[in-house]
């Protein structure tokens, strides 16, 4: 699959897995964790890709048709690229570890992963490069872990469905500022296919009546030409 050109995405990955059933595999069992993942199978090709749009992290093989993954790792470093880079390999050995980390990646798996444990990982790597202590978002009573991706108002669980909660991350991300309905469709437009015509104010809607009930002081409003946001009423703003 070739990247496209689109906009902010807030769990975007770019894996480089030359492996064509592989890649499928974890790229779906990533999609299933929220992630938005583009696959490319060479170090020329992540390169293309890298000069086309922005990444949260990459998830890389070691044995590429054009070149080892070592040397992309390098070279992305050579240039002061900060990217956080995963190593997911069959190559387990104490010496290969310790050469991909001295090359400059994050992070060294070794394949067969676990999914839950690869997702967790990526969130690890990508809030240490955004400087994020916790993976906790906030506004007044609400709280959302990105790890879990459960929200709670006052400690109590809110009860959201996968899309409804992404849109929730998508909107406390942007901390009160509106977010265009584009911008939401592309958070969601790798999970299942997509969403299909009309379906952001269905998960919005969702989203509100959870919050009505369980947070009426936290509200999401939308005004035409700019998308929507979701404001603590007390302060009208992120807090």
């Amino acid at each position: 699959m070739s990247p496209t050109g689109i906009g902010e995405r807030t769990l975007r990955t770019l894996l480089v897995e030359d492996d064509a059933r592989l890649a499928e595999l974890v790229g779906e069992a990533l999609r299933r964790h929220g992630w938005l993942v583009d696959v490319v199978g060479s170090c020329a090709d992540a390169y293309a890709a890298l000069r086309s749009a922005d990444y949260r992290v990459m998830v890389l093989d070691l044995g590429l048709p054009d070149g080892d993954g070592i040397s992309l790792v390098r070279g992305l470093r050579m240039v002061g690229d900060p990217l956080p880079i995963l190593i997911l390999t069959a190559r387990g050995r104490v010496a290969e570890r310790i050469a991909g980390l001295n090359a400059g990646a994050d992070d060294y798996v070794v394949k067969p992963c676990a999914a839950a444990e690869l997702h967790a990982r990526m969130r690890a790597l990508t809030r240490r490069a955004a400087g994020a202590a916790s993976p906790t978002l906030r506004l007044g009573p609400l709280e959302y872990d990105q790890s879990s991706r459960m929200a709670s108002v006052n400690g109590a669980a809110l009860r959201l469905t996968l899309r409804p909660s992404m849109v929730l991350e998508t909107l406390l991300l942007a901390r009160g500022r509106f977010v265009p309905r584009a911008t939401i469709e592309n958070a969601l437009s790798n999970f299942e296919g997509g969403p299909e015509s009309g379906a952001i104010e269905v998960y919005v809607n969702r989203l509100r009546k959870a919050l009505e009930a369980a947070a009426p002081d936290v509200r999401i409003e939308n005004q035409r030409g700019f998308g929507y946001r979701i404001v603590h009423a007390a302060t009208g703003a992120d807090s």
